[in-house]
């Protein structure tokens, strides 16, 4: 016959307390209920989580111990061992003994260690005493976590001043809080002070490097998976323990920490510390990488790269997106409509060879000279000023709360307050973004001798180069059964090129450097339009001529008469 089970429930809430016998003394209880009661033992741990505002429920291992148990994925009649009451809650009262009662009620036995009290749903019914007796277990339990939640909260805001009055350690590292958030993987705080963490430090730049090279999530957590460990207690999925994932990078690269900013939150008030942590990167490289990031470059296939897709600029003209394929080991581009199974949207574009044409844009792009077209009026100065109106008037605010002269209504205005300055802060770091974007201009400097090479990694700074220079890329099929291109710039500028079978053709009139153009095979053609549609650039050449000649016949009277 199958053994009942006893679950062991050990929770503790602090390192302090992971680092003391609270895990062995709570291992050896179970240990021997399970002995004594002929029962298998099971572990629960939920390491890190407090009961206080019922984390290890929603986060931890007894919330999905109740609701297996709800499902009949584990027996009813099973044991549930804790050191005492509180490990199961320290929240209120009533919260605290429903949660006990659910239990009971579900047919868990409860074994408590420390007073050697068993609790079923019959000997609660039996003895309304023991139902008290948790009453006032729970209680006292709530009412320490309130004193200690109090005074942690009053260390904290006492760290909090000392750090804004400008208080430093002799190293000139800024004193750790501990007691409000975690800190973040590259600093360290192992001896009370928050400086740059000797191995992981390093890493954060090349996390940083790697997306502004144009990396995406998906392959810098590949790269970071292959070469350096991963920070302990950073990924909540299962699948991404001990791993460097996704979710970690894209959060690391958007999180304003970068430029060493904290946000501390005591008593419902945000404190925001600048030059906290160790700064990854200044305040205007972090809103210009934010702009990068923003511009959102698709995924881009594993084992090629292609220049010109997932930069959401190369459309075909029946406005369809033109996609990249790899067949035989070369990237050829085609018009998305041609999938689509209604015959509508087929704009009858044939696929082409995408080495020349990808190569005539690097070197077009590279050639540009962009103009002067900040256009962009800043408007942080105006946002920051109703942001520190807003910041003082909920300071002025909390400091009456503190000293009981509030007037009615008080709290409703703070909330909305808070609201105000939460709003404000959206607008400050938005407007941030869009200056940045503008300032930000694209230097292309040499283009590496090998890029050409689908699989060389130096493509995705390219990519991401000609994303932030153009506005859109459009392919026409000419007549003459070749792909007119038609490039716009972020500056308003329109530079043209045809290919054909055999070569490169861009208008003479839009080049600077012709020699280097000409040195990676591209024509340079003074009538560009000759070669899209020779009928149509005859006519007009025609009809621009008897214009020419009109005008020439015309009498001084005839000029006159106008």
């Amino acid at each position: 016959m199958e053994k009942r089970k006893l679950y062991s429930y050990i929770r503790w809430s602090s390192d302090k307390q992971a680092k003391g016998s609270s895990l062995q003394r709570q291992l050896e209880t179970a240990r021997r209920v399970a002995h004594e009661n002929d029962l298998e033992l099971v572990e629960i741990i939920d390491a890190g989580l407090s009961a206080f505002k019922s984390k290890h429920l929603e986060h931890g291992n007894l919330g999905a111990f109740i609701e297996a148990v709800k499902a009949g994925e584990i027996a009813n009649d099973s044991w549930l061992t804790v050191e005492s009451l509180d490990r199961i809650s320290r929240d209120e009262i009533l919260k605290a003994q429903r949660l006990f009662m659910e239990l009971l009620e579900l047919g868990i036995t409860i074994y408590t260690g420390m007073d050697n009290r068993i609790y079923t749903k019959a000997s609660v019914t039996d003895n309304p005493m023991e139902l008290m007796l948790s009453i006032m277990t729970f209680s006292r339990a709530n009412q320490e976590s309130m004193v200690k939640s109090k005074r942690q909260k009053s260390a904290a805001q006492l760290k909090v001043d000392k750090f804004k009055a400008g208080e430093r350690d002799a190293s000139g590292y800024p004193f750790a809080i501990r007691s409000s958030g975690a800190n973040v993987f590259w600093s360290d705080v192992s001896d009370g002070t928050v400086k740059p963490h000797e191995y992981y430090f390093p890493i954060a730049k090349v996390i940083v490097s790697m997306r502004l090279k144009g990396w995406g999530y998906m392959r810098i957590a590949k790269y970071l998976n292959e070469n350096y460990t991963p920070p302990k207690g950073t990924a909540k999925r299962k699948h991404f323990k001990d791993m460097w994932s996704p979710k970690l990078v894209c959060n690391f690269l958007q999180s304003r920490t970068l430029m060493g900013e904290k946000s501390i939150r005591v008593d419902g008030v945000e404190h925001i510390l600048k030059d906290y942590y160790p700064q990854v990167m200044t305040e205007s490289e972090y809103y210009g990488l934010q702009s990068i990031i923003n511009r959102k470059l698709a995924n881009e296939p594993r084992d090629y790269i292609p220049l010109l897709t997932g930069i959401r600029r190369f459309k075909c003209e029946c406005g369809a997106s033109m996609v990249a394929f790899y067949q035989y080991d070369k990237i050829r581009y085609r018009c998305d409509g041609m999938k689509s199974l209604d015959k509508r949207m087929h704009c009858g574009a044939k696929s082409f060879n995408g080495a020349a044409i990808e190569n005539a844009i690097v070197q077009i792009c590279a050639d540009k000279i962009f103009k002067d077209v900040k256009q962009h009026t800043s408007n942080i100065s105006a946002i920051q000023a109703m942001l520190n109106d807003a910041q003082k008037k909920h300071k002025r605010g909390m400091d009456m709360l503190l000293e009981d002269n509030a007037p009615n209504g008080l709290n409703v205005m703070l909330v909305e307050i808070e609201k105000k300055i939460e709003e404000l802060q959206r607008q400050l770091n938005v407007e941030l973004i869009k200056n940045a974007e503008v300032d930000t201009s694209v230097s292309w400097d040499a283009v590496p001798e090998n890029y050409k090479d689908v699989s060389n990694l130096e493509r995705l700074e390219i990519k991401q180069k000609i994303q932030a220079s153009t506005l859109s890329i459009i392919c026409t099929t000419t007549k003459a059964k070749g792909q007119l291109f038609d490039v716009t710039f972020k500056d308003g500028d329109l530079i043209r090129f045809y290919c054909d079978k055999k070569f490169v053709y861009v208008d003479y009139h839009t080049i600077n450097n012709a020699a280097r153009l000409r040195a990676e095979g591209i024509v340079l053609h003074d009538h560009i339009d000759i070669l899209i549609d020779k009928e149509a650039f005859n006519a007009r050449i025609q009809a621009e001529y008897k214009i020419a000649g009109f005008l020439q016949e015309r009498t001084l009277v005839d000029l006159f008469d106008i």
